[in-house]
């Protein structure tokens, strides 16, 4: 007995993200749809807290900036989101951190934890860009080969004008992460 298996689409990355009332009028939910899977995450929404999703991981989806865009888009209804993981997107770039960023200066809150190891972040950033991480991000995981030595200035310069106890950046290699307790 012989079985031929094959895949008709290869598992994608994000390609629309939206808010809908999918189960019933009631209740809010998040629809993430690639070109072969799709996925609806109900929104628990409680009196106090909002929406109930904390920690988002989207790593090796092959997300690139328009699946970001999508993204931010929808992170305006998610207040309680505090880890966002989008690492392995080798299609993320310096574009989608900037929109993020943006769209977080809109949240009441920053992220705890952004995580864009293995995306394709090019430097230099700049230090107003470095500013915006240090104000909107408790720790950011990035690691690229892209980053200069501009990037490692502007982060050291960006250190001593707004000093906080307990923030801390590891710079070894093309591995920066930066964590502000």
């Amino acid at each position: 007995m012989y079985a031929v298996y094959k895949q008709a689409h290869p598992p994608t990355g994000l390609e629309f993200a939206m808010y809908c009332n999918f189960f019933n009028n009631s209740e809010r939910n998040l629809v993430v749809a690639g070109t072969s899977q799709l996925y609806v995450y109900r929104l628990n929404r409680d009196a106090e807290e909002g929406c109930a999703l904390a920690h988002l991981t989207l790593s090796a989806n092959h997300l690139g900036d328009k699946a970001i865009r999508d993204l931010c888009r929808c992170l305006s209804l998610c207040p309680s989101l505090i880890s966002l993981d989008l690492s392995a997107n080798p299609e993320i770039s310096c574009v989608s951190l900037e929109e993020l960023l943006s769209t977080l200066q809109k949240r009441p809150q920053g992220l705890s934890f952004l995580g864009l190891s293995g995306c394709t972040i090019q430097g230099p950033l700049g230090l107003g860009l470095w500013d915006k991480i240090a104000a909107q991000l408790r720790e950011l995981q990035l690691c690229s080969r892209r980053l200069g030595a501009e990037d490692r200035d502007a982060l050291r310069q960006l250190r001593p004008s707004r000093p906080c106890p307990g923030e801390c950046t590891l710079d070894h290699g093309s591995k920066l992460f930066f964590r502000r307790l």
